[in-house]
Protein backbone atom coordinates (compact mmCIF):
# COMPACT_ATOMS: atom_id res chain seq x y z
CA UNK A 1 0.00 0.00 0.00
CA UNK A 2 1.31 3.53 -1.21
CA UNK A 3 1.16 6.08 1.39
CA UNK A 4 1.83 10.15 2.12
CA UNK A 5 5.94 9.93 3.17
CA UNK A 6 4.67 11.98 5.92
CA UNK A 7 3.77 8.82 7.16
CA UNK A 8 7.31 8.38 8.59
CA UNK A 9 7.12 11.22 10.59
CA UNK A 10 4.93 8.83 13.04
CA UNK A 11 6.95 5.87 12.93
CA UNK A 12 9.53 7.02 15.03
CA UNK A 13 7.75 7.87 18.06
CA UNK A 14 8.98 6.02 21.21
CA UNK A 15 5.77 6.96 22.95
CA UNK A 16 3.28 5.13 20.28
CA UNK A 17 5.86 2.21 20.92
CA UNK A 18 5.35 2.13 24.12
CA UNK A 19 1.70 2.42 24.06
CA UNK A 20 1.28 -0.49 21.90
CA UNK A 21 3.57 -3.03 23.90
CA UNK A 22 1.11 -1.66 27.01
CA UNK A 23 -1.98 -3.00 24.93
CA UNK A 24 -0.52 -5.96 23.53
CA UNK A 25 0.42 -6.97 27.20
CA UNK A 26 -3.23 -6.33 28.32
CA UNK A 27 -4.55 -7.97 25.17
CA UNK A 28 -2.56 -11.49 26.34
CA UNK A 29 -3.56 -11.43 29.52
CA UNK A 30 -1.18 -8.95 31.74
CA UNK A 31 -1.70 -7.17 34.25
CA UNK A 32 -0.18 -3.89 33.09
CA UNK A 33 -0.38 -0.60 35.47
CA UNK A 34 -0.20 2.02 33.92
CA UNK A 35 1.77 5.35 34.92
CA UNK A 36 2.58 6.52 32.00
CA UNK A 37 -0.92 8.14 30.43
CA UNK A 38 -1.57 12.11 30.66
CA UNK A 39 -5.22 11.30 32.14
CA UNK A 40 -6.83 12.51 35.42
CA UNK A 41 -8.42 9.80 37.64
CA UNK A 42 -11.97 11.60 37.54
CA UNK A 43 -14.52 11.65 35.23
CA UNK A 44 -16.91 14.71 34.60
CA UNK A 45 -17.26 16.56 37.39
CA UNK A 46 -20.82 16.13 38.66
CA UNK A 47 -21.83 19.51 39.17
CA UNK A 48 -21.30 19.85 35.49
CA UNK A 49 -22.48 16.39 34.53
CA UNK A 50 -26.16 17.37 36.37
CA UNK A 51 -26.86 20.73 34.60
CA UNK A 52 -25.59 19.02 31.23
CA UNK A 53 -27.75 16.55 31.00
CA UNK A 54 -30.82 18.21 31.83
CA UNK A 55 -29.81 19.77 28.24
CA UNK A 56 -29.13 17.00 26.36
CA UNK A 57 -32.88 17.21 25.07
CA UNK A 58 -32.84 20.95 24.07
CA UNK A 59 -32.98 20.88 19.84
CA UNK A 60 -30.21 23.01 19.34
CA UNK A 61 -27.43 20.66 20.94
CA UNK A 62 -27.03 17.83 17.72
CA UNK A 63 -26.08 21.10 15.23
CA UNK A 64 -23.27 22.63 14.40
CA UNK A 65 -22.30 26.06 16.12
CA UNK A 66 -19.97 29.09 14.01
CA UNK A 67 -17.21 27.62 12.81
CA UNK A 68 -14.79 29.35 15.67
CA UNK A 69 -17.35 28.40 18.60
CA UNK A 70 -20.77 29.32 19.97
CA UNK A 71 -20.89 33.07 20.37
CA UNK A 72 -21.98 33.54 24.06
CA UNK A 73 -18.70 30.94 25.23
CA UNK A 74 -15.87 33.12 22.97
CA UNK A 75 -17.34 35.95 25.08
CA UNK A 76 -16.75 33.80 28.52
CA UNK A 77 -13.66 32.95 27.43
CA UNK A 78 -13.20 36.69 26.40
CA UNK A 79 -13.91 37.33 30.07
CA UNK A 80 -11.53 34.29 31.70
CA UNK A 81 -8.68 35.54 28.70
CA UNK A 82 -8.98 39.35 30.23
CA UNK A 83 -8.42 38.15 33.79
CA UNK A 84 -5.25 35.94 32.72
CA UNK A 85 -4.15 38.24 30.71
CA UNK A 86 -4.08 41.90 32.60
CA UNK A 87 -5.63 43.14 29.27
CA UNK A 88 -9.51 43.50 28.01
CA UNK A 89 -9.53 40.48 25.43
CA UNK A 90 -12.48 40.42 23.16
CA UNK A 91 -14.44 37.41 21.45
CA UNK A 92 -13.20 38.63 18.28
CA UNK A 93 -9.80 37.21 19.89
CA UNK A 94 -10.96 33.93 20.44
CA UNK A 95 -10.99 30.58 18.47
CA UNK A 96 -12.75 27.91 19.90
CA UNK A 97 -10.86 24.28 19.50
CA UNK A 98 -11.20 20.69 19.06
CA UNK A 99 -8.89 20.24 22.35
CA UNK A 100 -5.62 21.77 23.11
CA UNK A 101 -3.73 19.90 20.08
CA UNK A 102 -5.68 20.92 17.59
CA UNK A 103 -5.44 24.27 18.20
CA UNK A 104 -1.78 23.68 18.26
CA UNK A 105 -1.96 22.31 14.78
CA UNK A 106 -3.89 25.04 13.30
CA UNK A 107 -1.75 27.24 14.93
CA UNK A 108 1.39 25.94 12.89
CA UNK A 109 -0.67 25.50 9.76
CA UNK A 110 -1.36 29.22 9.79
CA UNK A 111 2.10 30.92 10.88
CA UNK A 112 4.79 28.03 9.67
CA UNK A 113 5.88 27.61 6.31
CA UNK A 114 7.92 24.94 4.33
CA UNK A 115 11.57 25.21 6.26
CA UNK A 116 10.37 27.81 9.32
CA UNK A 117 12.09 26.56 12.93
CA UNK A 118 10.15 26.47 15.53
CA UNK A 119 12.03 26.78 19.05
CA UNK A 120 10.78 24.19 21.75
CA UNK A 121 12.40 23.47 25.06
CA UNK A 122 13.04 20.07 25.60
CA UNK A 123 12.01 17.68 26.63
CA UNK A 124 8.45 18.53 25.34
CA UNK A 125 4.99 17.34 25.06
CA UNK A 126 6.21 14.34 22.05
CA UNK A 127 3.12 15.43 19.44
CA UNK A 128 4.53 18.70 19.02
CA UNK A 129 7.66 17.83 17.04
CA UNK A 130 5.20 15.63 14.39
CA UNK A 131 2.60 18.63 14.21
CA UNK A 132 5.63 20.92 13.20
CA UNK A 133 7.17 18.12 11.22
CA UNK A 134 3.26 17.30 9.15
CA UNK A 135 3.39 21.02 8.35
CA UNK A 136 6.78 21.28 6.53
CA UNK A 137 8.48 23.10 9.27
CA UNK A 138 11.22 22.55 11.59
CA UNK A 139 11.36 21.84 15.69
CA UNK A 140 14.16 22.94 16.63
CA UNK A 141 15.30 21.59 20.47
CA UNK A 142 16.64 23.83 23.54
CA UNK A 143 17.27 21.68 26.60
CA UNK A 144 16.07 22.96 29.83
CA UNK A 145 18.47 24.30 32.53
CA UNK A 146 18.57 23.95 36.05
CA UNK A 147 18.98 27.18 37.95
CA UNK A 148 21.17 27.90 41.16
CA UNK A 149 17.76 26.61 43.50
CA UNK A 150 17.80 23.21 41.50
CA UNK A 151 14.59 23.97 39.45
CA UNK A 152 14.12 23.25 35.81
CA UNK A 153 14.48 26.94 34.09
CA UNK A 154 14.20 28.21 30.07
CA UNK A 155 17.71 28.39 29.04
CA UNK A 156 17.73 32.11 27.38
CA UNK A 157 21.01 31.84 26.27
CA UNK A 158 20.67 29.16 24.41
CA UNK A 159 17.46 29.96 23.22
CA UNK A 160 19.31 33.41 21.78
CA UNK A 161 22.09 31.51 20.31
CA UNK A 162 19.11 29.30 18.33
CA UNK A 163 17.23 32.73 16.64
CA UNK A 164 18.24 32.95 13.15
CA UNK A 165 16.39 34.49 10.34
CA UNK A 166 14.29 30.96 9.39
CA UNK A 167 13.29 31.12 13.31
CA UNK A 168 9.13 31.76 13.12
CA UNK A 169 8.09 31.00 16.61
CA UNK A 170 8.70 29.83 20.46
CA UNK A 171 7.08 27.54 21.95
CA UNK A 172 6.39 27.26 25.61
CA UNK A 173 4.45 25.04 28.10
CA UNK A 174 4.22 26.21 31.94
CA UNK A 175 3.30 24.27 34.31
CA UNK A 176 6.00 21.72 31.86
CA UNK A 177 5.03 18.36 30.66
CA UNK A 178 7.07 16.46 31.46
CA UNK A 179 9.30 17.88 34.00
CA UNK A 180 6.71 19.37 35.75
CA UNK A 181 8.45 22.53 36.07
CA UNK A 182 6.71 25.70 36.33
CA UNK A 183 8.91 28.60 34.50
CA UNK A 184 9.43 31.50 37.25
CA UNK A 185 8.06 35.03 36.41
CA UNK A 186 11.67 36.62 35.95
CA UNK A 187 12.99 34.05 33.71
CA UNK A 188 9.39 34.35 31.34
CA UNK A 189 10.19 38.64 31.82
CA UNK A 190 13.30 38.04 30.10
CA UNK A 191 12.31 35.86 27.66
CA UNK A 192 9.34 37.77 26.61
CA UNK A 193 12.28 40.73 26.98
CA UNK A 194 14.67 38.74 24.24
CA UNK A 195 12.03 38.04 21.43
CA UNK A 196 10.40 41.33 21.97
CA UNK A 197 10.51 43.51 18.59
CA UNK A 198 11.76 39.89 16.52
CA UNK A 199 8.25 39.41 15.13
CA UNK A 200 8.49 35.64 16.47
CA UNK A 201 5.53 34.27 17.86
CA UNK A 202 5.02 33.35 21.31
CA UNK A 203 2.69 30.51 21.42
CA UNK A 204 1.41 28.90 25.03
CA UNK A 205 0.48 25.48 25.89
CA UNK A 206 -1.66 26.73 29.29
CA UNK A 207 -3.55 23.16 29.64
CA UNK A 208 -2.04 22.63 33.45
CA UNK A 209 -2.73 26.13 34.66
CA UNK A 210 -4.88 24.87 37.05
CA UNK A 211 -2.64 22.58 38.77
CA UNK A 212 0.31 24.24 40.78
CA UNK A 213 1.73 22.79 43.96
CA UNK A 214 3.29 26.33 45.24
CA UNK A 215 -0.07 27.55 45.98
CA UNK A 216 0.60 30.62 44.29
CA UNK A 217 -1.27 31.48 40.83
CA UNK A 218 1.12 30.13 38.01
CA UNK A 219 2.72 33.62 36.15
CA UNK A 220 1.18 33.40 32.58
CA UNK A 221 3.74 35.01 30.31
CA UNK A 222 0.63 36.21 27.86
CA UNK A 223 0.50 39.14 30.62
CA UNK A 224 3.56 40.70 29.13
CA UNK A 225 1.25 41.63 26.09
CA UNK A 226 2.74 44.72 25.74
CA UNK A 227 5.45 43.60 24.52
CA UNK A 228 4.41 40.28 22.65
CA UNK A 229 1.24 41.42 20.90
CA UNK A 230 0.52 40.77 17.85
CA UNK A 231 2.61 38.29 18.29
CA UNK A 232 0.89 35.99 21.30
CA UNK A 233 -1.06 33.22 20.92
CA UNK A 234 -2.74 31.24 24.06
CA UNK A 235 -3.44 27.49 23.68
CA UNK A 236 -5.69 26.13 26.54
CA UNK A 237 -7.59 23.12 26.76
CA UNK A 238 -10.19 21.96 29.36
CA UNK A 239 -9.80 18.03 29.08
CA UNK A 240 -7.72 17.81 32.08
CA UNK A 241 -9.05 20.17 34.81
CA UNK A 242 -12.57 19.42 33.93
CA UNK A 243 -12.33 15.33 33.25
CA UNK A 244 -13.35 15.56 29.63
CA UNK A 245 -10.53 14.21 27.73
CA UNK A 246 -13.15 12.62 25.45
CA UNK A 247 -15.30 15.67 24.63
CA UNK A 248 -12.23 17.71 23.09
CA UNK A 249 -12.34 21.35 23.60
CA UNK A 250 -10.09 24.03 24.00
CA UNK A 251 -9.59 27.37 22.56
CA UNK A 252 -7.17 29.61 21.31
CA UNK A 253 -6.54 33.40 22.15
CA UNK A 254 -4.95 35.56 19.41
CA UNK A 255 -4.96 38.75 17.65
CA UNK A 256 -7.48 39.53 15.84
CA UNK A 257 -6.44 39.35 12.42
CA UNK A 258 -4.94 35.73 13.00
CA UNK A 259 -8.23 34.43 14.47
CA UNK A 260 -9.42 35.38 11.40
CA UNK A 261 -7.22 33.10 9.58
CA UNK A 262 -7.85 30.24 12.09
CA UNK A 263 -11.86 30.66 11.13
CA UNK A 264 -11.25 29.17 7.44
CA UNK A 265 -8.73 26.29 9.08
CA UNK A 266 -11.62 24.92 11.58
CA UNK A 267 -14.39 25.53 8.62
CA UNK A 268 -12.29 23.07 6.31
CA UNK A 269 -10.54 20.29 9.02
CA UNK A 270 -13.58 19.96 11.66
CA UNK A 271 -16.21 22.64 10.83
CA UNK A 272 -16.58 23.84 14.75
CA UNK A 273 -15.59 22.13 18.26
CA UNK A 274 -18.58 19.33 20.00
CA UNK A 275 -21.27 21.42 20.23
CA UNK A 276 -21.78 19.30 23.63
CA UNK A 277 -18.69 20.27 24.90
CA UNK A 278 -19.43 23.78 24.32
CA UNK A 279 -22.25 23.42 26.50
CA UNK A 280 -20.31 21.41 29.38
CA UNK A 281 -17.36 24.32 29.37
CA UNK A 282 -20.34 26.87 29.37
CA UNK A 283 -21.91 25.18 32.07
CA UNK A 284 -18.31 24.89 34.11
CA UNK A 285 -17.17 28.51 33.72
CA UNK A 286 -20.52 29.90 34.87
CA UNK A 287 -20.65 28.42 37.84
CA UNK A 288 -19.66 30.36 40.84
CA UNK A 289 -17.81 26.96 42.27
CA UNK A 290 -16.67 23.59 41.60
CA UNK A 291 -16.25 21.85 45.01
CA UNK A 292 -15.35 18.28 43.49
CA UNK A 293 -12.58 19.89 41.33
CA UNK A 294 -10.98 21.43 44.63
CA UNK A 295 -11.63 18.05 46.45
CA UNK A 296 -9.59 16.29 43.25
CA UNK A 297 -6.64 18.72 43.38
CA UNK A 298 -6.50 17.90 47.20
CA UNK A 299 -6.26 14.48 46.30
CA UNK A 300 -3.51 14.70 43.17
CA UNK A 301 -1.51 16.68 46.10
CA UNK A 302 -1.64 13.79 48.03
CA UNK A 303 -0.54 11.60 45.10
CA UNK A 304 2.12 13.51 44.37
CA UNK A 305 3.66 13.14 48.01
CA UNK A 306 2.93 9.40 47.42
CA UNK A 307 5.06 8.76 44.31
CA UNK A 308 7.83 11.20 46.37
CA UNK A 309 7.75 8.79 49.37
CA UNK A 310 7.66 5.83 46.93
CA UNK A 311 10.91 7.23 44.77
CA UNK A 312 12.61 8.04 47.79
CA UNK A 313 12.70 4.37 48.75
CA UNK A 314 15.26 3.60 46.01
CA UNK A 315 17.76 6.79 45.97
CA UNK A 316 20.19 4.05 43.99
CA UNK A 317 17.69 3.05 41.31
CA UNK A 318 15.68 7.45 41.24
CA UNK A 319 16.40 10.63 41.56
CA UNK A 320 14.08 13.64 41.01
CA UNK A 321 13.30 17.31 40.70
CA UNK A 322 10.01 17.84 42.84
CA UNK A 323 7.83 18.86 40.50
CA UNK A 324 6.02 22.23 41.04
CA UNK A 325 2.57 21.09 38.92
CA UNK A 326 1.17 18.95 36.68
CA UNK A 327 0.52 15.06 37.46
CA UNK A 328 4.00 14.30 36.24
CA UNK A 329 7.23 13.25 37.83
CA UNK A 330 10.11 13.35 35.66
CA UNK A 331 12.87 10.79 36.68
CA UNK A 332 16.32 10.23 36.32
CA UNK A 333 17.27 6.58 36.49
CA UNK A 334 20.65 5.29 37.44
CA UNK A 335 20.97 2.06 35.54
CA UNK A 336 23.13 1.03 32.43
CA UNK A 337 20.64 1.12 29.49
CA UNK A 338 19.06 3.13 27.10
CA UNK A 339 15.14 4.93 28.83
CA UNK A 340 13.40 2.97 25.89
CA UNK A 341 15.06 -0.58 26.96
CA UNK A 342 14.01 0.23 30.71
CA UNK A 343 10.23 1.17 29.91
CA UNK A 344 10.18 -1.90 27.62
CA UNK A 345 11.50 -4.13 30.56
CA UNK A 346 9.04 -2.37 33.16
CA UNK A 347 6.15 -3.59 30.65
CA UNK A 348 7.04 -7.32 29.93
CA UNK A 349 8.78 -8.48 33.25
CA UNK A 350 7.50 -6.04 35.69
CA UNK A 351 3.99 -5.06 34.49
CA UNK A 352 4.45 -1.45 35.10
CA UNK A 353 4.06 0.85 32.21
CA UNK A 354 6.16 4.19 31.64
CA UNK A 355 7.08 6.44 28.92
CA UNK A 356 10.46 6.82 27.95
CA UNK A 357 12.49 10.09 27.94
CA UNK A 358 13.36 9.43 24.98
CA UNK A 359 9.51 9.99 23.67
CA UNK A 360 9.55 13.92 24.91
CA UNK A 361 13.11 14.48 22.54
CA UNK A 362 16.75 13.31 22.67
CA UNK A 363 17.41 15.56 25.84
CA UNK A 364 15.72 13.18 27.60
CA UNK A 365 17.75 10.16 27.56
CA UNK A 366 18.48 8.67 30.74
CA UNK A 367 14.63 9.71 32.50
CA UNK A 368 11.20 7.86 32.26
CA UNK A 369 8.20 10.27 33.32
CA UNK A 370 5.47 8.41 35.87
CA UNK A 371 2.11 10.08 36.06
CA UNK A 372 0.55 10.40 39.16
CA UNK A 373 -2.71 11.61 37.46
CA UNK A 374 -4.54 8.14 38.77
CA UNK A 375 -5.42 5.95 42.02
CA UNK A 376 -3.03 5.87 44.60
CA UNK A 377 -3.38 2.13 45.07
CA UNK A 378 -2.21 1.65 41.65
CA UNK A 379 0.93 3.75 42.48
CA UNK A 380 1.85 1.58 45.79
CA UNK A 381 1.32 -1.29 44.00
CA UNK A 382 4.20 -0.03 40.93
CA UNK A 383 6.38 0.44 42.59
CA UNK A 384 6.11 -2.50 45.59
CA UNK A 385 6.39 -4.53 41.98
CA UNK A 386 9.61 -2.42 41.32
CA UNK A 387 10.81 -3.22 44.41
CA UNK A 388 10.13 -7.02 44.30
CA UNK A 389 11.78 -7.16 40.98
CA UNK A 390 15.32 -6.74 42.25
CA UNK A 391 15.78 -4.42 39.45
CA UNK A 392 19.09 -3.11 38.31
Amino acid sequence: MQVSSKMSIFQSSQVDKVMALTEAAKAAGRDIISLNMGVPFYPLLPEIATKLAANLTRPDISFYTPFNGRSDLRAKLAEVSSHKTGRKVSPEEISVTVGAMAGLFNVFLTVLDQNDEIIIPAPYFYSYRQQVELVGAKAVEVPLELNSQGAYELPLERIKKAINKHTRAILINSPHNPTGAIFSEQNLRELAALVADKKIYVITDEVYDYLSFTGKEVFNIASLWRDLDPYLIRCYSFSKIYGITGYRLGYLQADKALIDKLYGVNMDTVICAPTIAQELVMIALSEPELPSLAKHIKTLTANRSLMMKELDQSPELFSYIIPQGTYYMWVKYHLPISSYQLTRRLIQKEGVAVFPGTGFGEAGEGFIRFSFGGQAAKVTEAFARLRQSGLK
